[in-house]
């Protein structure tokens, strides 16, 4: 990875790119700092892969009873793995994205960068980094998302990254669909003819012929009043503006009623309206840099 400067340190991890993935989707694959390094090792699930030329030791190192690997080793782990902050449940109703440009603080930096609410719990990460669970906070206008990387959830600014596109199971196109809905955001995605494509949106668009695999999903499918049809994040829809046009069967004109959003979908809207969100500090004291170094031993004497 190139670096404006030597001051500029970038750590990597031995044991992911030994095995070439990563523990977690979402965790980083290069590192700030030697502190953001051994917290990732020290939640990684043990024994760890095995690297040629590193001894790793586990357990309770048998000290002052002529253990062999008293002090022939490179890393111990006297601890099980430390707990991942990242829940449990799935992130399967959320995008993904990867960024385009990296987003970390600077050193000696006098103003440091903050959210949109002034909060310096931002997001921190380099370009190629993973980001799980995306969502967009109403109060941010889709400028500024909430996110999952490396096991901290903050926030960071949307054109730092790209959303990645749905699978095709995860795609639903009706054409036959009575539901239309109108943008509350503008979408600029980068197009190109990778598929499935990208429908753009501005805001107050109307989009019709509405389709989804379950409404809860992000991802919704539509055609726009110019007749292009594509794939859009159902986070830039006005949840107000879900409509399904009921056709009669008599000659009377069509009726249109609204649609209730899902209670996950509400529940959604209401946490971004109040402004409610759950930040994983760095000042956790299990994440500092003598909490994390306690989890993991090294030799006293070089090998």
């Amino acid at each position: 990875m190139m670096v404006k400067s030597l001051s500029e340190l970038r750590y990597a991890c031995l044991f992911c790119t030994q095995t070439g993935h990563t523990v977690r989707e979402g965790d980083a694959t290069v590192f700030l700092s030697q502190e953001q390094l051994l917290r990732h090792l020290s939640r990684h699930p043990q024994p760890l892969p095995e690297v040629p030329g590193v001894t790793v030791l586990y357990g309770k190192a048998g000290h002052g009873h002529g253990h062999s690997l008293e002090e022939d080793y490179d890393l111990h782990f006297p601890d099980p793995p430390a707990p991942t902050p990242m829940p449990e449940t799935s992130f399967s109703t959320l995008p993904t994205a990867t960024a385009v440009r990296s987003h970390v603080r600077k050193p000696g930096d006098m103003r440091p960068p903050t959210d949109p609410d002034g909060s310096e719990d931002i997001l921190q990460f380099l370009p190629g980094a993973r980001i799980v669970g995306v969502e967009f906070p109403a109060r941010w206008g889709g400028n500024w998302c909430m996110g999952w990387h490396d096991g901290v959830r903050a926030a960071f600014p949307f054109k730092h990254v790209e959303i990645d596109r749905p699978k095709p199971s995860e795609i639903s196109y009706n054409a036959n669909s009575s539901v239309s809905v109108k943008a509350r955001w503008k979408w600029s995605p980068k197009l190109g003819s990778d598929e499935p494509r990208w429908l753009p949106l501005e805001k107050g668009d109307s989009i019709r012929n509405v389709g989804w695999v379950y409404q809860d999903h992000w991802c919704w499918s539509g055609t726009n009043s110019k007749g292009k049809t594509g794939v859009f994040p159902s986070s830039h829809i006005d949840p107000v503006s879900v409509r399904e046009v009921v056709k009669p069967a008599t000659s009377k004109p069509p009726s249109v009623k609204s649609m209730k959003l899902s209670s996950v979908k509400q529940s959604s809207a209401i946490r971004g309206l109040m402004g409610r969100r759950t930040i994983h500090r760095a000042n956790d004291p299990s994440l500092t840099w003598e909490g994390v170094a306690a989890q993991i031993k090294f030799p006293t004497q070089p090998r």
